[in-house]
């Protein structure tokens, strides 16, 4: 049941293992990349279930609200990114904005967060803070930017997983070589393209 009572039609459900990220794309273009040990359960109609840590990036649709619903509180948007921490096992739940605006139902409160902005939810206290980001992007996401041993396609794939972006290679990348690469995660797509090129030197790309 959802945190208003309602009943729910599971449609679908993944679980995240330790230490992996999965990215899911929804039907109408949104992307969702779930964190570890975290279930998602989609319920259809542009709403989903959440137990654990994921980042959204929803397509926008006014007539259509996206609806995160967890134990601890439900997120309400339009379009817009953001992350959503809510453990059913912990007391604290964390919506935090980077463009758009969300809508929170936490308890019998509704709260507004705005770009920039964190809300803290103490489900015992029943009480929400609102304060300022420190960061661009989750931490965990920081994390996923160190590549060990991996393909020009596979490190290519990832950063357009980061950043949200499609990549074409047309199959024409070579995947013989292996890469060590660290990033931390305030580069800009060009810019990491061009480090890519610097150390490979065999493709050429282009920014549409």
């Amino acid at each position: 049941q959802s945190q208003q009572g309602a009943p729910e039609s599971v449609l679908l459900a993944m679980t995240a293992p330790d230490s992996v990220v999965s990215p899911v794309r929804l039907k109408d273009g949104s992307k969702i990349w779930l964190n570890g040990n975290s279930t998602l359960t989609w319920l259809g109609k542009r709403s989903v279930r959440l137990s654990g840590e994921a980042y959204f990036s929803v397509e926008k649709n006014p007539e259509v609200p996206f609806t995160v619903i967890t134990d601890l509180l439900t997120v309400s948007v339009t379009g817009t990114t953001f992350n959503v921490r809510a453990f059913s096992a912990q007391e604290e739940g964390v919506v935090s904005l980077y463009t758009g605006r969300v809508n929170v139902l936490a308890g019998n409160q509704e709260l507004t967060i705005r770009p920039g902005e964190e809300l803290h939810w103490d489900r015992s206290k029943q009480q929400g803070v609102i304060s300022s980001l420190t960061a661009g992007k989750p931490g965990w996401m920081l994390d996923r930017l160190r590549f060990e041993q991996v393909s020009l396609q596979e490190l290519l794939n990832s950063i357009g997983w980061y950043y949200d972006m499609e990549v074409d290679d047309s199959g024409l990348l070579p995947d013989s070589e292996r890469f060590i690469f660290r990033l931390n995660g305030n580069e800009s797509p060009g810019e990491v393209l061009k480090m890519l090129q610097k150390i490979h030197g065999g493709f050429t790309y282009t920014i549409r």
